[in-house]
């Protein structure tokens, strides 16, 4: 005559084929004896004689029944030799897994990738020497390049126009702005031929994707050409308060 046994489910996902001795029921769910300290032919040995629980066994709850009925010996042999390769499977993938971790982790303490270190290239390039000498070294390495794009990508802006303003004027100050418009027209440099102009489009495409070129042309383009106005305006200002004391003093003899 068969005898009963069930394939069961444990919280961690394992499954086993138990005899309905080794199970309880405990409410919604059921509760399963297991002889944890048994090796592969012992527990299968004791799974097909249904052998009674002993008092050191472990005890597992939240079991999940997933199939119950009679069976023959043989289909439970099949159907234990099969759960036990698919838990070995399981076992040596996530054994794996956590070697890859373990390599990773010892990896990631040797070196820093060369986005996580900062760039090279201070900010804000005031003079054309320190503008020639930044695009020499993006061209010559792309690395310094990609840190920059992340560098800008992190003022940010709610606008793509707000975002490329704020990037410029991280980027360049005034002074060195006014050698510059978009396409090289008269006696000024060409912003459009620069990496440096490469960067901040792809800062402000990392930042805010969908952007478009046109966007970023068109506030370049009015920054670049405000740029002496803002400077000159801050030399106003500058003359202004040097000029200020002067004016209180002879206000004061005046009176």
């Amino acid at each position: 005559m068969a005898q009963m046994w069930k394939v069961v489910e444990f919280m961690d996902k394992g499954t086993a084929v138990v005899p309905c001795s080794w199970l309880e029921k405990a409410g919604e769910s059921w509760r399963c004896y297991w002889p944890g300290s048994y090796d592969h032919w012992r527990l299968q040995k004791a799974v097909l004689n249904h052998l009674p629980p002993g008092q050191d066994w472990d005890v597992y709850d939240d079991v999940r029944v997933l199939v119950g009925c009679d069976i023959g010996i043989s289909k439970v042999l099949q159907l234990l030799s099969q759960v036990l390769e698919d838990n070995k499977t399981i076992k040596e993938e996530v054994t794996k897994l956590g070697n890859d971790i373990r390599a990773l982790r010892r990896e990631m303490g040797r070196q820093v990738t060369p986005e996580a270190s900062p760039p090279l290239i201070k900010l804000p390039l005031s003079s054309m020497e320190d503008f020639e000498q930044a695009e020499a070294l993006m061209r010559e390495n792309p690395h310094e390049k990609k840190k920059l794009i992340s560098t800008f990508a992190l003022i940010g802006g709610h606008t793509a126009e707000l975002t490329v303003r704020r990037m410029l004027q991280n980027g360049l100050t005034n002074n060195l702005a006014c050698n510059f418009n978009w396409a090289g027209k008269g006696h000024k440099k060409p912003f459009r031929e620069t990496s440096l102009s490469d960067v901040l489009f792809a800062a402000l495409q990392k930042q805010l994707p969908g952007s478009t070129q046109m966007q970023y042309e068109g506030t370049l383009k009015k920054w670049l050409k405000y740029a002496p106005e803002r400077e000159g305006g801050v030399e106003r200002r500058r003359r202004a308060q040097e000029q200020a004391p002067s004016q209180q003093d002879s206000d004061r003899l005046d009176h």
